[in-house]
């Protein structure tokens, strides 16, 4: 998760610095086109609450 991470702070820092963060999300699509998501108010990339929203997801 640590590499997704920083790879995401890496590909976004342009506009995190332009625009700032809202709000974070996840998005799982499965196998069978079926996808889930959801998603949080936060205004930084945050590990731990990607993954509480991960879990809440697949719960």
């Amino acid at each position: 998760m640590c590499d997704l991470l920083l790879e995401l702070e890496k590909r976004a820092a342009q506009h995190i610095k332009e625009r700032g963060i809202a709000k974070l999300g996840v998005k799982v699509k499965f196998h069978d086109f079926q996808q889930v998501s959801k998603e949080c108010q936060f205004d930084e990339v945050n590990a731990a609450v990607f993954c509480n929203l991960l879990k809440e997801l697949l719960a």
